[in-house]
């Protein structure tokens, strides 16, 4: 589903509904709407901002905001990201752990073995290869050899349970 309000060239229209229109429409909710290779013309409600901004100031008015935590939580996330433990990466431990334990007993380091084994977006397989580099868990990244898996698997259960 494609929606284009008022556009001001037919090039604008063209790059929302493949289709020139758009650029015709009368504005203050005047729209078309393309569900497949027709558009439809419709009108949809036109608010102002003056009525935005009296809608939200009632709400706001209502009662105080439940914040889903406080400056000092995003305070002690921002220190443990900085700190490099498992809390640094937006993976939980599970993942980390079982990753971790793919390569040791693989005796290997391979994104695109993570990919494969845990069916993983390459993007990610690199950024838990990345955290778990900064773990220690594996070697850096080198050019010439691949990386290697720096832990056993006592030692990588120490590092979980100290964290």
């Amino acid at each position: 589903t494609r929606v284009a309000f008022h556009t001001v060239s037919p090039v604008d229209s063209v790059t929302i509904l493949d289709e020139g229109g758009a650029e015709g429409l009368l504005g203050k909710g005047d729209m078309l709407i393309k569900e497949g290779d027709i558009p439809n013309r419709l009108q949809g409600a036109f608010l102002s901002d003056s009525e935005i901004d009296s809608v939200t100031d009632w709400i706001r008015s209502q009662a105080q905001p439940e914040y889903l935590f406080t400056h000092d939580d995003l305070k002690k996330k921002v220190a443990s990201t900085n700190a490099g433990g498992v809390a640094s990466n937006s993976e939980t431990p599970e993942m980390l752990y079982n990753c971790a334990l793919y390569f040791i007993e693989h005796g290997s380091c391979s994104i695109n073995g993570l990919q494969g084994q845990f069916n993983l977006g390459f993007n990610r397989a690199q950024k838990i290869v990345a955290a778990l580099e900064q773990m220690g868990v594996i070697s850096e990244k080198n050019a010439t050899k691949p990386r290697e898996v720096l832990m056993t698997v006592s030692e990588l259960n120490e590092l979980f349970n100290e964290q």
